[in-house]
């Protein structure tokens, strides 16, 4: 697991509330609202989620973050922007091993999962992904489907919270995918976007993200944001 961090210009402190969820913007196309494909892995079947009603009077909104029962510890994420580690012409730190750093075991850190594609028995590096409940997580709808097809590229998916240096972390519990959620006719410059449903409610040992979207662009390019992911 490596942890990879933006600094902005300008930067506001924000509560360690604000600081765990993900920022993402509303999802409306050309003014129309999409469709949401689900896809049923165990039962091998396809459904809809249609006619979707957005309030437009909503302009910002955000589920709430849990810290799990694994612990009661959560690591301290620098919110001063660093001048250290930084790739050059960047604001973006270099990558960096997320252990040199952080105990990966605790909040929020445990949250980041590993997504394995299943071929033949064997587990296959695929993506990264965080919990956004006891048994969802989010991650890019072009790690799970085909551009511009809708199609599936896998059939089987496994997910294992903070694994590391190739090892399963023997404190918390891995799950198969039982459902994938995307939106319909997805594109790489909107909505990719995927939710992965678990078989195992295993984010109530680990907790999980806060998600949520906020219309003004402007809140969004304040602040340090925290990346923690496997790269392929």
């Amino acid at each position: 697991i490596i942890a990879i961090i933006s600094k902005l210009k300008r930067f506001r402190f924000m509560k360690v509330s604000a600081l765990l969820f993900i920022c993402l913007q509303s999802i409306i196309v050309n003014g129309q609202e999409k469709s949401i494909l689900v896809f049923d892995l165990v039962n091998q079947t396809l459904d809809s989620i249609t006619n979707i009603n957005y309030n437009p009077n909503i302009l910002s909104e955000n589920t709430k973050y849990n810290t799990g029962c694994f612990n009661s510890y959560s690591e301290t994420l620098n919110n001063t922007p660093t001048n250290s580690n930084v790739f050059p012409g960047s604001q973006f730190t270099l990558k960096k091993k997320a252990s040199y750093d952080f105990d990966i075991s605790n909040y929020p850190i445990r949250t980041s999962v590993k997504i394995f594609n299943i071929n033949n028995d064997s587990l296959h590096d695929l993506c990264s992904g965080s919990l956004i409940s006891k048994r969802h997580i989010i991650t890019a709808a072009h790690c799970v489907s085909s551009l511009t097809t809708n199609q599936l590229i896998f059939d089987s998916l496994y997910v294992s919270p903070i694994f590391d240096n190739g090892e399963f972390n023997t404190n918390f519990k891995s799950s198969y995918v039982s459902k994938i959620y995307f939106f319909d006719n997805w594109s790489l410059n909107g909505e990719d976007i995927a939710i992965l449903e678990l078989k195992e409610p295993i984010g109530i040992s680990t907790g999980w993200i806060s998600i949520g979207f906020e219309t003004q662009d402007t809140l969004l390019k304040q602040g340090v944001f925290y990346k923690f992911s496997y790269p392929t």
